[in-house]
C-alpha cells in the first residue's frame, strides 16, 4: 500500500499544473478599460495591395454607365460610381478581433476607421467585401488600370470619402512596373478635364507622410521562396542571414537585424537588372509637375526591400552575394513548414529566421542628381552597392 501511495505521489507531481492562458478577469473590467486593452492589442501597421480595374463591361460600352459622383455613401458624402473595381488579395487580412467579440468588433471598426467596398480574391474564391483601413498606419501598394481618371483618381476620391475624418490616402508604396504600366506619370492638367480629379491628385501628393519605393527584380518562372528554399536546404543551421517575403499583411517594426552575417551580406548587394534611382527620379519628376512646392514636402521617402534570395545553388559567389528581384508581397507562395507547422522538406532555422523586409533610406540607391531628365543619368544594371552603412529598419510580417 505504501509503495502504490508512493507511486501515486510521484506521477502526481511529475507532471506540471496546466497553465491557463486566459484571464478569466477580463469580462469583469470596466467597460472603458477592456475597450481599451481591444484598441491595443489589434495590429496597426499592415502593407496591403490594391489593383484597381475598369469594370470588365466599362472597358466596352462606357455610353452605358450610369452619371458619375452623383451617388452618395453612408457618411452622406459624393463618391464616384461603379466605373471601377478595387481587388485586395493577401492572407489573413482582414482582422481575428472582428470575430472575437461584439466589443473586440467595435474595436477593430473604430481604429480601422476607413469601410470602403472591395473584391477580396483568393486561390479559389472572389468574393465582394468591406475593407477596413486605418490611413495613419496601413501602407497600401497601388496598382491600376489605365486610364488613371477613370479608376486610381476615383479610388483616391472614395477612399477620401469613405473615411469619417476625410484624410484618405496618407502611406503609400509604389514599384516601377505599377508605376509605368499606366498613364499616371504622364499626366497633364489638361488631361484632367475634372477639378475633383485635379483636387485630389494634388491634395493626396501633398499630404503622404510615407512613401515607400519598392525595389523589385523578377524572374518570370521561379518562386522566390523556392529558390530561398534551396539555399535553407544548403545551409548549416537552416538560416539566411537577411528577411525573406511573407504573404501576410501585418507587420512589425523591429529596428534591429535578422540575425548574425546581416552585415557581410549587406555589403556587395547585387541590385539586379533595375537600377533602383530610375524609380525616383520618375517619382520626383511626377511630383514636381503636379506640387508647385516640392521641396516643401514633408513626405518621409524609403527604399523597400521586401525579399533575397539566390541565383545558382552552386555559385558560391551568388550563394554569398544576394540579390534582389521581384515578387510582390501577398501574390503567391507560401511560409515554409517550420513556419506553418506542416511536416516538410525545410530545415527548421536554429536561431529563427525573419520573413518581412528592410526599409532604408533613399539615399541608399546612389545620387540622382537634381535634373528630372533620365536621359542625363547614367543608369546601371548588376551592379553591387554596399547597404552595410546606411541606417536601416527590420520589419517581420505577423499573423
Amino acid at each position: 500500500m505504501a509503495s502504490e501511495c508512493s507511486s501515486q505521489t510521484e506521477k502526481d507531481t511529475s507532471v506540471p499544473p496546466k497553465q491557463e492562458n486566459t484571464f478569466l478577469l477580463f469580462p469583469f473590467l470596466p467597460k472603458e478599460l477592456r475597450l481599451q486593452i481591444w484598441e491595443l492589442a489589434i495590429p496597426r501597421e499592415r502593407l496591403i495591395q490594391i489593383i484597381v480595374r475598369l469594370h470588365q463591361g466599362e472597358r466596352y460600352d462606357l455610353a452605358a454607365s450610369e452619371p458619375r459622383y452623383t451617388k452618395k455613401n453612408a457618411l452622406g458624402n459624393t463618391i464616384s460610381g461603379e466605373l471601377y473595381c478595387t481587388t485586395v488579395r493577401s492572407v489573413r487580412l482582414l482582422s481575428k478581433f472582428m470575430r472575437v467579440s461584439k466589443e473586440a468588433r467595435a474595436a477593430a471598426l473604430s481604429v480601422n476607421r476607413i469601410h470602403i467596398p472591395v473584391y477580396l480574391k483568393g486561390d479559389s474564391f472572389t468574393e465582394k467585401t468591406m475593407l477596413y483601413l486605418n490611413p495613419e498606419h496601413d501602407v497600401l501598394h497601388l496598382r491600376a488600370d489605365s486610364p488613371v481618371h477613370k479608376t486610381l483618381l476615383d479610388f483616391l476620391w472614395d477612399l477620401k470619402a469613405y473615411d469619417p475624418k476625410g484624410v484618405g490616402l496618407r502611406k503609400l508604396a509604389v514599384d516601377l512596373g505599377a508605376f509605368c504600366d499606366n498613364d499616371l506619370r504622364l499626366l497633364k492638367e489638361p488631361d484632367l478635364p475634372l477639378f475633383r480629379h485635379r483636387t485630389i491628385l494634388r491634395e493626396t501628393l501633398a499630404q503622404l507622410e510615407q512613401v515607400w519605393f519598392l525595389h523589385l527584380q523578377c524572374h518570370p518562372t521561379n518562386s522566390l521562396l523556392a529558390r530561398a528554399a534551396r539555399v535553407l536546404r544548403g545551409s548549416a543551421d537552416g538560416n539566411l542571414p537577411l528577411p525573406i517575403a511573407g504573404t501576410t499583411a501585418s507587420f512589425e517594426r523591429l529596428g534591429a537585424g535578422p540575425g548574425v552575417g546581416e552585415d557581410k551580406a549587406l555589403e556587395a548587394v547585387n541590385m539586379g537588372s533595375v537600377d533602383p534611382r530610375e524609380l525616383l527620379l520618375r517619382w520626383r519628376r511626377f511630383v514636381r509637375a503636379w506640387v508647385p512646392d516640392y521641396e516643401a514636402l514633408k513626405t518621409d521617402y524609403r527604399l523597400f526591400i521586401p525579399a533575397w534570395a539566390f541565383d545558382d545553388d552552386n555559385d558560391e559567389e551568388q550563394r554569398n552575394a544576394p540579390h534582389l528581384w521581384r515578387e510582390p508581397v501577398g501574390s503567391r507562395g507560401d511560409l515554409p513548414s517550420w513556419a506553418t507547422g506542416k511536416e516538410g522538406g525545410w530545415p527548421r532555422p536554429k536561431k529563427g529566421q525573419a520573413f518581412g523586409f528592410w526599409l532604408f533610406p533613399v539615399e541608399a540607391a546612389g545620387e540622382i542628381g537634381e535634373s528630372d531628365d533620365l536621359a542625363a543619368m547614367t543608369t546601371r544594371a548588376g551592379f553591387k552597392v554596399n547597404l552595410s552603412h546606411f541606417p536601416r529598419t527590420l520589419a517581420v510580417f505577423t499573423a
